[in-house]
């Protein structure tokens, strides 16, 4: 992968410095989308017993033809697997976000900007943002606050390299919801440079009892 000392947001470049400064520190040693719920788990769920631990779902809902490749994953604050589509209890009031990106091209990718399209009365806790791949596997924290707005430029990557964004929302009141079962979605966007855009959406779903 193809990234300088930090990475780039809007224009304002950020040493890798700020890693030091993450919220919440998530290592990831081995970079493989394959065992993305494993590195983004909490230690408490990896370190619990087979008979307990979660069976994280392996295979996801990718697009992309042949260019840029994206999934999105979700799930509430907490232990838990990565899942496409999410279904959040009456306590919860933040769900955690997933976007993983892979460059399936055979040339460089430059100027990676993701961003993401929020539902109503979901909004994104600040300073929740964090990117993580190769060069930054103990994440780089986003300071802007922008993947649901402009969106964040995430660097340059080679062919085959992946980077996970993982950002948080607060989950809509209980009265701001309508009666019965309301689908959330949030949808990730990726673009390079000179490139296509390409979409994917994860499904968040809280249930209002009236």
């Amino acid at each position: 992968m193809l990234l300088s000392s930090g990475f780039t947001l809007l224009g304002v470049y950020l040493s890798g410095s700020f890693a030091a400064s993450m919220r919440d520190p998530q290592v990831i040693n081995s970079i493989n989308h394959s065992t993305v719920n494993e590195n983004l788990t909490p230690p408490a769920v990896a370190e619990s017993s087979s008979e307990t631990a979660p069976k994280c779902l392996k295979v996801k809902v990718k697009v992309g033809s042949g260019s840029v490749g994206v999934l999105m994953d979700a799930k509430a604050t907490g232990n838990g697997c990565w899942i496409p589509q999410v279904t959040l209890s009456s306590s919860d009031v933040v769900v955690r976000v997933l976007l993983t990106y892979e460059n399936v091209s055979h040339s460089v990718q430059k100027n990676v900007i993701i961003s993401t399209a929020l539902p109503p009365g979901m909004t994104l806790i600040p300073g929740s943002t964090f990117l993580y791949d190769t060069d930054s596997p103990a994440g780089i924290t986003d300071r802007s606050n922008n993947i649901g707005g402009g969106g964040i430029i995430i660097g340059s990557y080679d062919p085959g390299a992946f980077a996970y964004v993982v950002f948080s929302l607060e989950v809509p009141s209980t009265e701001a919801l309508a009666c019965g079962t309301n689908y959330l979605p949030v949808t990730g966007q990726v673009q390079a440079s000179g490139g296509r855009i390409y979409r994917n959406t994860a499904i968040v779903t809280v249930t209002r009892k009236c």
